[in-house]
């Protein structure tokens, strides 16, 4: 049987947590579920590397995500994670959830974009960032809030190839070059 390319299989996975989400009405708690566990991925190497370690079986890895979740995670995540773990396909997860953000973002007919940010943003504050960049880009827009604890301050904004880049870190750079020339 020839093997699907991987974004089929991303597509695919995320269609379905999608499609359960909608059945349950927990859409919003499936996008903040996966939000959160790709923050505790992205923190912490160590779990990562070992959901991504082939010699180690599903049921190890089943039972590290459930521990680690502490049952606070909605049980089609915990689905899905028993089933990327018995197919090894755990280290797909990131791109599996940009389509699902992706899927969330259009059925609300909706571009998705990422908010990084350096500090918790208000829940307002993200509100007014989606109305602005939705004036200024034309459509409606739906963020995701990542906070990236290495930033300095500021927010990062991207939707599809737009990226607005409000960071200190940007700020800090660009003066450097203006020092350099």
């Amino acid at each position: 049987m020839p093997a699907h390319p991987p974004d089929a299989c991303h597509e695919g996975y995320a269609a379905a947590l999608v499609a359960l989400g909608e059945a349950a009405g927990v859409l919003d708690r499936l996008e903040r579920d996966l939000i959160r566990l790709l923050d505790l991925l992205r923190e912490h190497p160590d779990l990562r590397g070992f959901l991504s370690d082939s010699c180690i079986r599903a049921e190890g890895k089943t039972q590290a995500l459930r521990e680690v979740l502490g049952g606070q995670t909605e049980p089609e995540i915990l689905h899905l994670l028993e089933i990327l773990a018995e197919r090894n396909r755990l280290r797909d997860l990131p791109q599996i959830a940009a389509r699902f953000f992706e899927k969330r973002a259009s059925l609300d007919r909706m571009d998705a974009g990422e908010l990084v940010a350096a500090a918790p943003v208000a829940p307002e504050q993200v509100a007014a960032i989606e109305r602005e960049a939705g004036r200024i880009l034309g459509r409606s827009v739906h963020v995701r809030v990542r906070m990236d604890p290495t930033l300095l301050g500021g927010l990062r904004l991207r939707v599809g190839d737009t990226v607005v880049d409000g960071t200190i870190d940007r700020q800090l750079e660009l003066f450097r070059l203006q020092l350099l020339s």
